[in-house]
């Protein structure tokens, strides 16, 4: 972040990164912090469907399903996915990852949708 500069591509990249590794080891909720910074700068950066800030996404949906936040880790997956499948076709590797992803976050949740509030119609 000294030399390039903390909006750089290639200090969103080593965030990202970062926070990967700081999952691995167990350290989520400062892994977490990393990388919604790491989101929210990309996409200020490089835009909300550039394949960067999907990757930024999924690595946000991992950490997520770690900790046991389903739902929000569902919701991750599942707009990279769309938009990485859009973006690079389905089967481009980010893709696959995306959706491999995804469907551990389903299993995760036993196999189930998440539960929706029904919508009244007046």
């Amino acid at each position: 972040m000294r030399v390039s500069g903390e909006d750089h591509p290639d200090t969103l990249t080593s965030a990202n990164n970062l926070a990967s590794a700081l999952g691995h080891v167990g350290e989520f909720r400062r892994a977490l912090e990393v990388a919604e910074g790491a989101y929210r700068r990309r996409v200020r950066v490089s835009g909300e469907d550039h394949p960067q800030t999907l990757f930024v996404m999924v690595n946000l949906a991992n950490l997520l399903m770690q900790q046991r936040r389903i739902i929000p880790a569902r919701q991750y997956a599942e707009q990279a996915h769309q938009k990485l499948r859009t973006n690079l076709g389905s089967q481009h590797p980010s893709t696959r990852h995306a959706r491999s992803t995804l469907d551990q976050i389903v299993a995760a949740m036993g196999g189930r949708q998440p539960k929706r509030k029904s919508r009244r119609r007046p």
